[in-house]
């Protein structure tokens, strides 16, 4: 994109490309020479209107790792495991309430904090942060599939839950951490599944201290949750 900008700056001022630089705020000027300059917009406007469309940046990056060691390695055959490049961390947080009469889990309010690397757009990461938890909601209270005689019974969105609007808490608290990977050209790390990963666990240690039981299977349903009750009905807190 900057060879680009620089190219049509040089057309707009008729002068060598090596005369040109990039200035802060958005500007091309000629070297040496602080009035003479363009804006970015001067620039867009002839590279759309006069000469060949708008300026676009492409790249791409594929990891090159390493031979993995066979002694460590307990998959085999995935092509996505030569390409793991860095390890993500993240943490989460619930707060839920237990409907003691039917098993109910709500959770009230969540915390997730994840460590990016980089976050080179913050919204959609804190929105990917939001989504993920959701997402992992659903794995932690809702989603089942269910057999019968080795078919499924539920095979549709009918039958299989999954979150909506009204199953998310009422605040989801996206905390990023920013520690850069030097591997990586921007010093970004993953940040699309990690955020639903540790979500059940989370729910699962707070239902847990809520009610004085653990329930060990997921999803954790209200019947699930109700039969540990009547099961252990001193720990009910």
């Amino acid at each position: 994109m900057r060879r680009e900008v620089i190219r049509h700056g040089a057309a707009l001022f008729e002068c060598a490309e090596d005369d040109l630089e990039i200035r802060p705020g958005g500007l091309v000027g000629i070297k040496g020479v602080p009035e003479h300059h363009v804006s970015f917009a001067e620039v867009s406007r002839r590279a759309h209107f006069q000469s060949g469309g708008p300026i676009i940046g492409r790249g791409s990056l594929v990891f090159e790792a390493g031979e993995l060691d066979p002694k460590l390695v307990i998959a085999a055959g995935f092509m996505s495991m030569a390409h793991i490049g860095t390890y993500v961390f993240g943490a989460q947080v619930a707060e839920v309430e237990v409907e003691e009469a039917t098993g109910r889990v709500e959770v009230i309010e969540a915390w997730s904090a994840h460590d990016v690397g980089r976050a080179v757009n913050r919204g959609a990461v804190e929105g990917q942060i939001q989504g993920g938890f959701v997402q992992g909601l659903g794995y932690a209270l809702l989603e089942e599939l269910v057999w019968d005689r080795g078919q499924v019974t539920n095979p549709s969105f009918m039958d299989y839950k999954i979150p909506g609007i009204l199953d998310a808490p009422h605040q989801i608290h996206p905390i990023i951490l920013e520690n850069p990977e030097p591997t990586h050209p921007f010093g970004a790390k993953g940040i699309g599944e990690p955020p639903m990963i540790g979500v059940s666990a989370a729910v699962a240690n707070a239902v847990d201290h809520a009610i004085g039981a653990r329930v060990r299977r997921l999803p954790i349903t209200g019947e699930r949750v109700l039969r540990c009750l009547l099961s252990t009905p001193e720990k009910i807190r």
